[in-house]
């Protein structure tokens, strides 16, 4: 923006715009020929530039419904907080509860809802063995805290017995 013309004395100016177009400001009504700052209630591009070339303030130029206070004393009839928890009026009404098919179940992974056919069956498949003890249909994890601790308690005393008839005298640590 480029000031062409100013009478500073009655802070009428002339702006030229970007475009080339000239547009007459003037500071004491508060009005541009552009029409933005009547329409908007704030300042348009060629009063900021006036503003600035007489080191005027421009915020001056800003309706009074923009300022904070006046937002603050729109809502403040309306809304009455209360901090404290303590202070909270007891509720009286019915409780809603969700239904039970909306409702989440702990933590981990969420189940699938894919819907399985044929190609997802698997032919051939080899049985779960577990690796502690040998047997089909369980894992080392579905085993079991106390089970484990009986065939650890079964091995050991089948070493001891080992040792015992003659293998060696010393007792191995597991």
């Amino acid at each position: 923006m480029e000031i062409v013309l100013y009478y500073h004395v009655k802070g009428l100016f002339h702006v030229k715009s970007r475009s080339d177009r000239t547009h007459r400001v003037n500071l004491h009504e508060k009005i541009c020929t552009c029409g933005k700052t009547l329409i908007y209630g704030f300042p348009c591009s060629h009063i900021i530039s006036a503003c600035q070339h007489r080191c005027v303030d421009f915020r001056l130029f800003v309706e009074g419904y923009y300022t904070t206070k006046s937002y603050y004393d729109t809502w403040a009839l309306l809304f009455h907080p209360i901090f404290n928890e303590d202070e909270w009026p007891l509720y009286d009404g019915t409780v809603i509860v969700p239904p039970a098919s909306m409702q989440r179940f702990g933590s981990g992974r969420p189940k699938s809802t894919r819907l399985h056919n044929e190609m997802d069956v698997r032919e051939g498949k080899t049985p779960i063995t577990c690796g502690l003890c040998k047997q089909l249909g369980h894992n080392r994890r579905s085993f079991g805290p106390i089970i484990y601790d009986l065939v650890l308690l079964a091995a050991f005393s089948t070493r001891i017995q080992l040792k015992a008839e003659g293998e060696g005298s010393s007792i191995p640590s597991i």
